[in-house]
């Protein structure tokens, strides 16, 4: 009669665990229409338009983060997002360049930024 108890005991969890898992999973409507997670994994390199030369420590803002070039120019991040982003390239003495990213993408992106006029 134990045994009995405790299986049915174990039946009851295993159960009451596996509807609180799938309530918080409900999905409506057919298979088809669930929309896949959207990420975008953004590498690349910055470089000077002028000489070519990769520019270290160059500040790029994504997504309200800041990442930063290492010194050979290279720079990776995911970030995930429901929309287009806007990438921001940002260095001293140099104009601030702008790319836009879409969404649910993988990107290597060579930024070339312009030295400022004397």
């Amino acid at each position: 009669m134990k045994t009995i108890s405790k299986i049915l005991i174990a039946l009851l969890v295993a159960i009451s665990i596996n509807a609180q898992a799938d309530n918080g999973n409900e999905v409506k409507g057919d298979a088809n229409s669930i929309a896949p997670a959207l990420t975008v994994n953004v590498t690349g390199q910055v470089v000077d338009m002028v000489t070519g030369e990769a520019l270290v420590g160059v500040a790029l803002k994504v997504n309200n983060e800041t990442i930063y070039t290492d010194f050979d120019g290279n720079f990776q991040t995911t970030i995930s997002n429901q929309k287009t982003l806007l990438l921001v390239a940002n260095l001293i003495s140099y104009n601030t360049q702008e790319l836009v990213i879409e969404p649910n993408s993988s990107k290597s992106i060579k930024v070339e930024l312009n030295p400022l006029k004397k």
